[in-house]
């Protein structure tokens, strides 16, 4: 996917909001870097088209092609486009040294005004001309090495006993249990039909706070008490499918994850 900016020379740099702008790690670079005396514009992004995917081939003796097997998607690179000046020299290499600064950090959320989504991205490098005024156009490189396109945060109240719930995401995806308990119990139990099991030995006890994640497998109490050691061995961590699941809960709770696909 390619968008384009108009970066048509200003007698005074502008200060307002374009409809594209590059926001890494909650900042918005473009905002940040424009002021009276200078500016910085996102001109156009590629790498947000479908992801490449790796397919698994084998040759067989005897037989026409190839046999496919698994897949996977590739990491992807999104170059972002951008146009930055500014009227002195100083201020020039003040806005290099703020963009710097802001690039910092792994796997951080990429995202772009005119999309509703956010991707999990590492500053690569600056692919910019010799500096030989304080107007250049150049490309920042990311690597994301989690191809996907991460949409809004879903939560959804999972009420005790056994009912039917729709798992929104095109892709599976990761998911965090939140459980506040409203009286005394001695386990807590989550029973995914396709295929996640979660079981808990433990005394809880009415205003205790119960938080699973997939991702890192944290099992916390309270915020601080570390009850990965109550997990029975029975228990099937697994991704959310998309699609209807039934869910069987022993204590009301609220199931979060991520809309997330390739595209």
């Amino acid at each position: 996917m390619y968008v384009f900016t108009d970066t048509t020379p200003r007698e005074e740099p502008f200060t307002g909001s374009f409809s594209l702008q590059t926001i890494f790690n909650n900042v918005n670079i473009d905002n940040l870097l424009s002021d009276k005396q200078g500016r910085f514009i996102t001109t156009s992004i590629s790498g947000r088209n479908l992801a490449s995917k790796s397919i698994e081939t084998n040759e067989y003796l005897g037989m026409h092609g190839l046999r496919e097997g698994d897949f996977k998607y590739e990491p992807r690179e999104i170059v972002v486009s951008f146009l930055l000046e500014d009227k002195t020299n100083s201020g020039f290499r003040h806005k290099f040294q703020q963009l710097y600064s802001v690039l910092q950090g792994q796997k951080r959320k990429l995202r772009f005004t005119d999309e509703n989504a956010y991707y999990l991205a590492t500053f690569k490098e600056v692919d910019i001309p010799e500096e030989n005024s304080n107007s250049i156009e150049g490309s920042l490189i990311f690597l994301c090495t989690d191809p996907a396109k991460y949409f809004e945060r879903i939560e959804t109240d999972i009420h005790l006993g056994s009912d039917l719930y729709s798992i929104e995401s095109i892709e599976p995806t990761s998911w965090e249990i939140k459980v506040n308990f409203t009286e005394n119990v001695s386990y807590f139990s989550f029973n995914e039909s396709n295929g996640i099991y979660l079981y808990l030995n433990y005394e809880f006890i009415e205003g205790d706070q119960l938080s699973i994640e997939f991702d890192k497998r944290r099992v916390l109490l309270n915020s601080e008490h570390d009850l990965r050691k109550t997990v029975s061995v029975q228990s099937r961590y697994h991704q959310l499918v998309p699609g209807d699941t039934e869910i069987i809960t022993s204590h009301d709770c609220t199931l979060i994850y991520n809309k997330k696909d390739y595209s």
